[in-house]
């Protein structure tokens, strides 16, 4: 039993520090759970109370919009609207105008929010069923560069913070004096470009609140014309703002 106590402790510590939710300004409850999107953004739901007093969570179209950013297309295919169709009908989920979303009872939600979020998350691993899915590229990408160019580094490591919350960095490089946070930016528009900016914005103001000495570096896949003038100001604010086109910058960057 004591290696059953050792993973269910693990387990639990793991998903509470994931785990928040708050209050926005317009009265929407915001649940921020320990699931990622295949892009590396943690799934959010979205909770409203209803005038019968039971609630309504969804995942605010986010999903469909992410999906669609990277090509996969509904309109045009039966197979992929019949996939979407069976993922949510089989956990009781309900689909309707690019939104997943449940009403449920107090005492039901726990229950029903687990089942949305397995719908959303199966549904989202559907990018992969699209040719040249540009998030995973790009990062395949840049772990190619970093390994023909014989730099020490991580995928995927996870950084603990001062409030006990769990995020993961896209790679970690520390064969230097200071080590090295990086997360990769790619988007197919300029509103996807706003919303990845914001996820690394967060992640990476709250590492420079834990530890000021790891250097924070955002590299920018530029071959997509999405990265506007305040998207890149904001996130100098918390980290050194890297093009991946400019290979000597970002080799400079990453080996000081």
């Amino acid at each position: 039993m004591a290696i059953c106590d050792s993973i269910l402790d693990g387990l639990t510590k793991m998903f509470s520090g994931a785990i928040d939710c708050a209050e926005n300004a317009d009265g929407v409850f915001v649940l921020t759970t320990p699931f990622f999107y295949p892009d590396r953004d943690h799934i959010q739901l979205y909770i409203r109370q209803l005038p019968d007093h039971s609630f309504l969570v969804s995942d605010s179209g986010r999903t469909m919009m992410k999906l669609d950013t990277y090509g996969f297309e509904l309109r045009r295919s039966p197979r992929r609207r019949a996939m979407i169709f069976q993922i949510s009908n089989s956990l009781g989920v309900r689909y309707d105008n690019g939104r997943f979303f449940i009403v449920a009872e107090e005492n039901q939600l726990g229950q029903k929010i687990w089942d949305l979020l397995m719908s959303v998350h199966k549904v989202s691993d559907l990018v992969f069923t699209v040719t040249g899915y540009t998030t995973a590229t790009f990062a395949d990408e840049f772990e190619g560069f970093v390994s023909e160019s014989h730099i020490q580094y991580e995928r995927g490591k996870q950084l603990e913070f001062l409030a006990g919350t769990v995020e993961n960095v896209d790679f970690w490089v520390n064969h230097s004096p200071v080590p090295k946070a990086i997360l990769l930016l790619s988007a197919g528009s300029p509103g996807y470009a706003v919303q990845r900016s914001d996820r690394v914005y967060r992640t990476f103001n709250e590492l420079r609140l834990a530890n000021d000495n790891i250097a924070r570096l955002s590299i920018l896949d530029d071959r997509q014309d999405v990265w506007t003038e305040p998207v890149v100001i904001r996130l100098n604010h918390v980290s050194t703002v890297l093009n991946w086109t400019d290979k000597r910058q970002v080799t400079l960057a990453l080996t000081s």
